[in-house]
Formats: C-alpha cells, sequence, structure tokens
C-alpha cells in the first residue's frame, strides 16, 4: 500500500461526510425559509 493512496482515500472520505453536512444544512434552512413563508402566505390570507 502507498502512502499516497492512504491519504488520498482519507481526504475523499473527508471530503465527502464535508459535502453531506453542507447539504443537510443547506437543507435544514431551505425548510426553514419555505416555513417561515407559509406562515407570511397565512398571514396575508387572514389579513384579506
Amino acid at each position: 500500500m502507498n502512502l499516497g493512496d492512504v491519504k488520498l482515500k482519507d481526504l475523499g472520505k473527508v471530503t465527502s461526510e464535508s459535502l453531506r453536512e453542507m447539504g443537510e444544512d443547506i437543507l435544514d434552512k431551505t425548510e426553514e425559509k419555505v416555513h417561515e413563508m407559509k406562515e407570511k402566505v397565512d398571514d396575508d390570507k387572514n389579513r384579506f
């Protein structure tokens, strides 16, 4: 086994984990925004 192979494999694992976490954060923030927008729409509906 080559030392370079281990580093590359570890880097790939760390990168994929980081991307997964970033994706989850984006999804969470998107869900929050959608919820806020729905509440705003409901408020606007109640106003008229």
